[in-house]
């Protein structure tokens, strides 16, 4: 057992945030103290935390140089170098947001596919955890193509308000409210409206018509993976979806795959409960709140070039427990 550590949640009061404090009351991690943090115009005073009410300390003043780990739940815009005090005096930092996705020398790490990534942490002070629909698509893709070899992966995939942060599933909700009492809807996270309507490109859309979301996405599943990020094409849209994301895959093979095959090796996977038969489990609501991505509806493609299915998981579950298990083997792996 690892010495008790003292640990922040930057972003503490957010989607994301509730979900790593829910994630920590599970964990094998011994704590010390922990810290909620959160900006002063998102912020509440207390958070609950194991039958507890923990004060949230304002992250404009709070000193974070003693922290022994810090879960940086934060916007994308957040400014990453308030976090240099504490990464000299040694902290380790989970970046949830992309604050290091530029960063080459920053390892991205799901510690049930490529927990040995994680060493190269004592050298960057930094690891970064997967986007939510990376972890989603590694999970699926990665014991197939160890065990069969898979050429690609192709797909759509519905993403969640919920993503946009709390302020996403807010105004999703005004906007359904606005519309329906024929009043103007709030436009700030989501210009254009969600509402009843799908936004089809998520991200800035780049030179080739692929957005950096997609772009990004596609990398960390090849970091996890080890296929090449160009053999991956997921469109990923956000839907009027307040929680829980849908993903329709094609996994792309040279040949035809045995579907009992493929369900035995998903039925193995760390982070895959397969459902065969049932449809409910595989709607994007059941699984809010399942650590697990719900995979069924197999079907072999008819040109026999692989193998077609349906997912649905809990994206902020997703991140926060793969985040609160790398703080787990930061801790105990001698990584302080």
């Amino acid at each position: 057992m690892s010495e008790p550590i003292r640990l922040a949640v930057v972003g503490a009061t957010g989607a994301l945030g509730r979900q790593i404090l829910l994630a920590l009351e599970r964990a094998e991690l011994p704590l010390a103290e922990l810290i909620p943090v959160a900006s002063r115009a998102t912020r509440q005073a207390t958070v609950s935390f194991s039958g507890n009410e923990l004060p949230v300390h304002d992250e404009t003043t709070t000193d974070l140089s003693g922290v022994d780990i810090i879960l940086a739940a934060t916007p994308p815009t957040y400014d990453r170098d308030a976090f240099l005090p504490a990464l000299d005096r040694g902290a380790v930092v989970v970046d949830l947001a992309g604050l290091w996705a530029e960063s080459p020398e920053v390892p991205v790490v799901a510690p049930w596919a490529n927990e040995a990534d994680l060493d190269q942490v004592m050298t960057a002070g930094v690891v970064r955890s997967p986007r939510p629909l990376a972890i989603a698509l590694a999970a699926i893709a990665q014991p197939l193509h160890a065990a069969l070899g898979v050429s690609g992966l192709r797909g759509l995939a519905m993403l969640p308000a919920v993503l946009a942060g709390r302020e996403g599933t807010e105004e999703l909700s005004r906007q359904v409210v606005g519309l329906f009492n024929s009043s103007e809807p709030p436009r700030k996270v989501f210009p254009d409206g969600l509402a009843f309507d799908v936004i089809p490109a998520w991200g800035e859309v780049g030179a080739e018509g692929w957005t950096d979301y997609e772009q990004l996405v596609a990398q960390d599943v090849g970091v996890l993976t080890g296929m090449e990020p160009r053999a991956l094409a997921i469109t990923a849209v956000m839907a009027p979806l307040f929680a829980g994301m849908g993903i329709s895959l094609h996994v792309v093979t040279d040949g035809m795959l045995g579907l009992e095959e493929v369900k035995l090796l998903l039925s193995q996977a760390p982070r895959v409960a397969l459902m065969e038969q049932e449809i409910k489990p595989l709607m994007t609501r059941a699984r809010v709140d399942m650590d697990a991505v719900a995979v069924g509806r197999l079907r072999a493609d008819p040109m026999g070039a692989g193998v077609h299915l349906w997912a649905a998981c809990d994206p902020t579950r997703l991140a926060a427990v793969n985040a609160v298990e790398l703080a787990v083997q930061i801790a105990a792996g001698g990584y302080l």
